[in-house]
């Protein structure tokens, strides 16, 4: 009999040991309030999980930003201008001295930094009213006259070339990296390098309204109707006669 009870106090009452075994689990895992869980629960977040900080910089970055694409057209020939800044003004000036009156400004015009526009003595460059040049576009003009029409736009890295005319009519639109040039290279003569064989020059004409896509390209004698577009990455030569 007393061996029974010495067995019965060894292994003890089942409800105190799940008694010890709530209080261990008690004491490994806090309970909380439950009125705060059930709030958090029903805004959707969880224990343990902290909310984002709010930054008002980053809504308005995003408002600036949404702004600016939906005034502009949508796809690869879209030109997205930088917004205004106090030094266009200075910019255009410096241009304009280093152009030593061969660069003719009619109207307000548009430039975003690093924009660079080379013209040789006997070549002209005109931009009409309201035309953009797009950051880091270059224009030069070493013979002939480059045009930039009424409200055109040339993309940001976009390049003309002209060596016999460039004429870029009112409301187009250049994309990014895109490239116009009135010459190219000849192969008559196969025995002599194509550095030192003649270029092929003709002018470029682009109408009204007429659209280039980012990267394309445009070569002597190229003509794109008024409302025309021709696709990024595209190659624009002079259409051959059927």
């Amino acid at each position: 009999m007393p061996e029974a009870v010495e067995r019965a106090d060894a292994v003890g009452d089942p409800e105190d040991h799940e008694r010890d075994d709530r209080d261990d689990d008690d004491d490994r895992e806090p309970r909380g309030d439950p009125a705060a869980e059930r709030s958090a629960r029903e805004h959707g977040e969880e224990r343990g999980q902290h909310q984002k900080s709010y930054s008002p910089l980053r809504w308005i970055k995003a408002r600036i930003y949404r702004a600016r694409v939906s005034s502009s057209p949508i796809g690869a020939d879209a030109v997205v201008p930088e917004p205004r800044d106090r030094l266009e003004r200075l910019r255009l000036l410096r241009l304009r001295l280093a152009a030593r009156g061969r660069l003719e400004v009619r109207g307000r015009v548009r430039v975003e930094p690093r924009v660079r526009i080379a013209v040789a003595p006997g070549a002209r460059v005109v931009l009409e009213d309201g035309c953009l040049l797009g950051a880091g576009c270059r224009i030069e003009a070493a013979q002939g006259t480059v045009r930039i029409g009424a409200g055109a736009q040339l993309g940001a890295r976009s390049l003309l070339v002209a060596l016999a005319g460039i004429d870029v009519g009112a409301g187009c639109t250049v994309g990014e990296w895109a490239v116009i040039a009135d010459h190219e290279p000849t192969y008559e003569d196969s025995e002599r390098p194509t550095r030192l064989q003649p270029l092929r020059t003709a002018a470029v004409r682009l109408g009204d309204g007429a659209r280039v896509g980012a990267h394309a390209a445009l070569t002597a004698g190229a003509t794109v109707a008024p409302g025309e577009v021709v696709g990024s990455y595209e190659t624009r030569a002079p259409r051959s006669a059927p």
